[in-house]
């Protein structure tokens, strides 16, 4: 007999979660090789949401992806609601095996530790977290985040802790959490959510990556008309971009000077070492082998560019607004062919 269990997966952040929820989305409920039934669930300002709950959450949403709500709301419960949210979960793992994925939940497990809804839980909880090295998450980082505050650069390399970035201390609250069964690290891989779905023994379906860093044209456009991305978290402006371009622009700017990646390896090199005891022997393998996590010199290609705003390029602006033009022209067909299916229907 198959025992069902909770999969939360917790991010880390930058480490393809949107693409995996847009696929979990999707897909909803699916069966691994062995028998086992997953269903993907959502804990949403409204209690616990899946399968024809979860549409509205993202077809009408511009992300398109459905996720757990971060910990700020869920702090606002009461223990009753807690119980309650606890109660629908074992109600729905009775039936079949439960994912959830928050990738905000990584950094926030002390908070997260302080709801104790995993210890009201009656299967296994696992779970699993997809990680990168320091330096190159640092990287993304600055741009999905860090570019739209008010601090400075130099403000924002002293203010960003290294509790935010070292994965193994992270990961080891989340092993002690009480409930918590089984915590597996996975280092990013080029697909996460085959790699996912394999490991759950389950057939990984058609998708396409979303949520990827937007290239240096959008990101430098941005920078100068601060009213589209007024703020760290106003990222609907992204997911737009990232449909119109469909990635043929070249990669995101890299910020981080080389003394700073320096910094950033030193202080986590006895972190880095201890998640290579948590990892299957294959990450471990890849992980020892790859300089990213060690030495700066992994680094020295790369181009340090300028965090701040910098004048528009004409030439590649030019190819930017045809592009954009394009997947307005796109989008108005779409529209008009919607419009007249509506219409019949009416």
């Amino acid at each position: 007999m198959v025992q069902n269990r909770l999969v939360v997966h917790v991010g880390a952040p930058k480490c393809g979660s949107s693409s995996l929820q847009a696929a979990l989305s999707k897909i909803g409920t699916f069966n691994a090789s062995h028998g086992e039934t997953f269903r993907y669930a959502a804990i949403t300002d409204h209690g616990l949401a899946m399968d024809e709950e979860l549409r509205p959450f993202h077809e009408w949403h511009v992300s398109g992806v459905s996720r757990s709500t971060d910990i700020d709301q869920l702090e606002n419960l009461d223990r009753s609601q807690i119980a309650h949210l606890a109660g629908n979960l074992n109600t729905r793992l009775a039936q079949t095996s439960v994912i959830l994925s928050c990738e905000g939940w990584m950094q926030q497990v002390d908070r997260f530790a302080e709801l104790r809804l995993f210890s009201q839980i009656d299967t296994p909880v696992e779970i699993i977290a997809y990680v990168r090295p320091q330096p190159d998450y640092l990287n993304a980082h600055w741009w999905q985040w860090g570019a739209w505050t008010i601090a400075t650069f130099e403000q924002w390399t002293y203010l960003t802790e290294p509790f935010l970035y070292t994965w193994t201390a992270l990961l080891q609250k989340w092993a002690r959490m009480d409930g918590v069964s089984t915590v597996q690290p996975r280092l990013l891989p080029a697909d996460i959510i085959d790699d996912f779905f394999r490991r759950l023994s389950c057939e990984a379906p058609t998708h396409l990556s979303i949520n990827r860093s937007l290239p240096a044209v959008a990101l430098r456009f941005l920078q100068r008309h601060r009213d589209l991305r007024p703020h760290a978290h106003a990222s609907d402006i992204d997911f737009v971009l990232e449909r119109a371009l469909k990635g043929r622009y070249a990669s995101t700017p890299w910020v981080l000077p080389l003394w700073y990646v320096a910094q950033i390896l030193d202080e986590c090199r006895a972190d880095n070492t201890a998640l290579m005891d948590m990892l299957t022997d294959q990450d471990k393998a890849r992980m020892q082998a790859d300089p990213r996590w060690w030495t700066p010199t992994a680094y020295e290609d790369r181009v340090v560019q300028a965090p701040e705003p910098c004048a528009p390029v004409a030439e590649e602006i030019d190819a930017f607004a045809a592009e954009l033009a394009r997947a307005l022209l796109e989008a108005e067909r779409e529209n008009a062919a919607l419009r007249m299916r509506i219409g019949a229907q009416g």
